[in-house]
């Protein structure tokens, strides 16, 4: 992409121009000496920010070296005279074409709306680019007739950003580690404590006169570790590093999630109570940093009230409609709807001082050592990106009431969600008689669940390590209809063995499981497969027998479905 739609008007003064290939910048319709005109191509070059001057009918004037760069363009190739002829050059840049070609459309007939907006690109290198334009006049004292455009490269920034908010997430976590490990140890106690006089009745009454009392001492130990498992499963949903994506959302959901893990992790005498209307209207957000942003509010609020007694915790939501944002914002809020969610509690409240001071990033009034200063500056960071913002009411003696202003969404959710498996002491066991190779490094998990497959009539082969599984596969004779992987392993991990052994067998049915959550599209980006189906630890029986029987159907059926694109 050497000069552009102008250059080629231009006049025999420009044959002393610089031609190389290197040269990236247009001259304006005006040529101007080779010598100034070279100091601006050079300057031009040095800007970090990729930029492209447009004039009024969105011709294409002038573009630096970094645009050409983050995009992908080579030098020497022929310039588009517009943006609509550029399209086409940079649409497979980006992920999705069709989010793409929208903010595309936008760029031509409403820049202004664009501002700050955030582009994410997967090639030629993976990037986050934020957009501005500005209005220019060509001539000084005349009006603005010309537009720039300029992509700033945020990926560090981004990246920055996304481990801060992992900190903070984990910090959460930690000062309510003391909370979790009693409700912990409480659900550990009634589990071993059936266990075991479960035990005795079968050793005092080995004839099986004792039968009922067992089998009710075993669906108690059953129903706590179903516990222990949601506890685990709420802690790693708020402790995952997740894909940032602002969707719409259901905002009781969010709130019902943050009070059940709030549940088991702060002191009984915390009361936490939650009101939210059926008719609250779904809003925009990210559902983790959602999440985060409630429990930041809900932990100040409980450190707040440390050592009080009838300590509360009162989250509602409502609809709101404002004819006001708060002055000094910058992410463009508007007038219009809101879902307004509010964290209240009846502590000592917050003295003027530290009211004027409260969103300062690294501002605690903490002892050094017990708290970063960094809760309430990211969770308003975080919702200001989502559009919105954050307001505190408080007042000596009387707790204080932090309220998160969030878009209320024109859409409706998608609630779709991973169903809870209910306690269920005796649960259905689907059947067959296939061949499936367990493969877990843990000796405990690899045996139960080959005892499981195998109560179910399947006949089970058993591995250590990913490394084992697949020599076992390489073994002449040895067929398996259905392999289940652990993804943590030594040697050779569950995706990797996945790729090696479908290698060998391209339409091998693979399951993985974890007990991590996992996004099994992630093995996709990173491996260029999917598995089967996926499971997390520790799975009862009903769902590895459904979940294996249910894989095993459809490869029965006919050939797996194609990879999402």
């Amino acid at each position: 992409m050497g000069r552009e739609s102008h250059a080629r008007e231009s006049s025999d003064d420009n044959s002393g121009m610089p031609n190389s290939p290197e040269e990236k910048v247009l001259s304006d319709p005006t040529p101007l000496p080779p010598y100034h005109l070279a100091r601006f191509h050079a300057l031009a070059d040095l800007i970090p920010d990729a930029f492209l001057v447009l004039d009024s009918s969105n011709r294409i004037l002038a573009a630096n070296a970094k645009f050409l760069e983050i995009f992908g363009l080579a030098p020497e190739l022929p310039c588009p005279s517009g943006l609509k002829d550029l399209q086409g050059q940079l649409e497979g840049c980006f992920a999705s074409p069709e989010a793409f070609a929208k903010k595309w459309q936008i760029l031509l007939n409403d820049p202004a709306s664009l501002y700050n907006e955030e582009w994410e690109l997967i090639k030629p290198a993976p990037k986050i680019l934020k957009l501005s334009t500005i209005l220019v006049s060509p001539i000084p004292g005349t009006p603005a007739t010309e537009r720039v455009v300029f992509w700033r490269d945020r990926t560090d920034i981004r990246n920055l950003e996304g481990a801060l908010q992992q900190a903070q997430k984990m910090e959460a976590i930690g000062i309510l580690a003391g909370g979790i490990a009693h409700n912990f140890n409480n659900l550990l106690t009634a589990i071993t404590g059936n266990l075991g006089i479960a035990l005795q009745q079968l050793n005092a009454n080995p004839s099986g006169q004792s039968t009922a009392e067992v089998i009710s001492l075993l669906a108690d130990a059953f129903k706590a570790a179903a516990g222990g498992r949601e506890l685990v499963k709420q802690m790693l949903c708020h402790a995952r590093h997740n894909k940032h994506s602002v969707e719409s959302t259901d905002i009781r959901t969010i709130v019902t999630e943050v009070r059940d893990l709030l549940k088991h992790s702060i002191s009984v005498l915390v009361q936490v109570e939650v009101q939210t209307p059926r008719t609250l209207w779904p809003a925009m957000a990210d559902r983790s940093d959602l999440q985060q942003v409630l429990m930041n509010l809900c932990v100040n609020a409980v450190d707040a009230m440390k050592g009080r007694s009838n300590s509360e915790i009162l989250i509602t939501a409502s609809n709101r409609a404002r004819t006001a944002p708060p002055e000094g914002l910058s992410n463009g809020a508007k007038l219009g709807d809101y879902v307004c969610i509010e964290v209240q509690d009846n502590g000592p409240g917050i003295p003027s001082e530290v009211m004027s001071r409260l969103f300062e990033p690294f501002f605690t009034t903490k002892p050094r050592g017990e708290g970063t200063g960094l809760g309430l500056s990211s969770s308003r960071d975080i919702v200001e990106k989502l559009g919105g913002w954050v307001e505190c009411e408080s007042h000596l003696g009387q707790g204080a009431v932090f309220s998160v202003f969030l878009p209320r969404s024109t859409s409706m959710p998608d609630m779709a969600t991973t169903s809870v498996v209910t306690a269920n002491p005796i649960p259905p066991k689907p059947s067959g008689t296939e061949v499936i190779l367990v493969v877990d490094d843990d000796p405990l998990v690899r045996n139960v669940s080959k005892r499981l497959l195998s109560g179910a009539g399947y006949q089970v082969f058993t591995a250590c390590d990913g490394q084992e599984a697949v020599d076992w596969m390489k073994t002449p004779g040895n067929v398996a209809d259905l392999v289940l992987l652990d993804v943590a392993m030594p040697r050779l991990s569950g995706p990797d063995a996945m790729v090696e052994i479908r290698k060998m067998i391209p339409s091998q049915p693979v399951v993985l499981c974890s007990g991590f959550l996992f996004d099994p599209a992630a093995f996709r980006d990173a491996h260029g497969m999917l598995p089967d189906a996926s499971l997390y630890k520790p799975y009862e029986v009903g769902e590895l027998t459904g979940t294996v029987r249910s894989v095993l159907d459809k490869h029965s059926s006919g050939p797996p479905p194609a990879l999402p694109s």
